[in-house]
């Protein structure tokens, strides 16, 4: 460091001093140049600055940072609530410290840095609601299934909850209950689900929860179907559904002779002709809705037995039963 520079600093603080001295009228203007303390900002404004060459720069008010010192001798302002404290002079004086939430002014060459405001708080806060564990799902994603978030672990307690379901991010209208049934138009879709914990006296918070994408549903054949009817040739036979899972299912018809399609035989019934005398006659029952995977069930007959011809009318003898006479049928 240059020796001579302290001197030279003090020199000019001197000086400054003496300009202060020989000017004390200035002192009483309104709007001081040489000497002079800056106002004090109001509610959100900042300090004003203190004159060029001595003087105190003004606080902050409430939101605004305090005011520069002189530019020879001063202290900066100290910062009002969440501003910043203002600068020293130059050659002497304290930065002003700065307000809560703010950082503190430079000072000047002789003089030392302002402090660092607290954090602020910024008047009375308000607590958040904390998600402390996120919810899980229960359920399975599946086609005719029902979905439902447990809430996770809140903080505070004593939490209300509200949900809203969404298919592929967008809002379901009046899905706003903990659970939601998956229907065919879900399938392939993403379904997620915000869940938003609020309590009076805190700020609400939410979380996503995604659910994942909706597979197809599985019809389920519970009871197997039969077929009615006599399997002998001349009869005609028919097929009941039995009992299937979901409701609302469409069925579909295959007959089959020895294991082989019959073609064209996809009706409820199948007439046995003489061609199948002796054979196993079955049929494919398939149960299919949108949104499900199908599924198949098979029903057979024994093999086809030979009909029976019927003597619906006894015959009867036409003549006179003479010596003599011929007799008819």
């Amino acid at each position: 460091m240059n020796p001579t520079r302290p001197t030279i600093l003090l020199r000019l603080a001197a000086a400054a001093l003496c300009i202060g001295a020989v000017l004390p009228a200035v002192a009483a203007q309104a709007d001081p140049i040489l000497i002079g303390n800056g106002p004090d900002g109001g509610t959100g404004g900042s300090g004003g600055n203190g004159g060029i060459l001595i003087g105190n720069g003004g606080a902050g008010g409430t939101g605004g940072n305090g005011g520069n010192g002189g530019v020879l001798i001063g202290n900066g302002g100290a910062g009002g609530t969440g501003g910043n404290g203002g600068n020293g002079g130059v050659l002497i004086g304290n930065g002003g410290n700065g307000g809560a939430g703010g950082t503190g002014g430079a000072g000047g060459l002789l003089g030392s840095p302002g402090q660092a405001g607290s954090v602020g708080t910024g008047g009375t806060s308000v607590p958040s609601v904390v998600n402390n564990t996120a919810p899980v799902l229960s359920g399975t994603l599946v086609v005719g299934h029902i979905i439902a978030f447990s809430t996770g672990s809140w903080s505070p307690s004593g939490l209300t909850f509200a949900y809203q379901w969404k298919v592929d991010g967008v809002d379901v209208a009046g899905a706003t209950a903990s659970s939601f049934p998956l229907t065919a138009d879900h399938l392939g879709k993403v379904v997620s689900a915000t869940v938003t914990g609020s309590k009076t006296g805190y700020t609400p918070a939410t979380v996503t929860a995604v659910a994942g994408t909706v597979t197809a549903g599985t019809v389920v054949d519970n009871t197997p179907p039969t077929v009615n009817g006599t399997p002998a040739v001349g009869h005609t036979l028919g097929v009941s559904t039995g009992n299937w899972s979901p409701s609302g299912l469409t069925f579909a018809y295959q007959w089959k002779v020895d294991g082989v399609d019959v073609a064209g035989a996809t009706a409820s019934s199948f007439p046995l002709t003489a061609d199948y005398l002796g054979k196993i006659v079955s049929v494919s029952v398939t149960g299919s809705k949108t949104g499900y995977n199908p599924a198949t069930a098979t029903a057979s007959t024994t093999a086809v037995q030979p009909g029976a011809v019927a003597d619906n009318t006894p015959p009867t003898i036409n003549g006179t039963p003479k010596v003599g006479r011929t007799l008819g049928l």
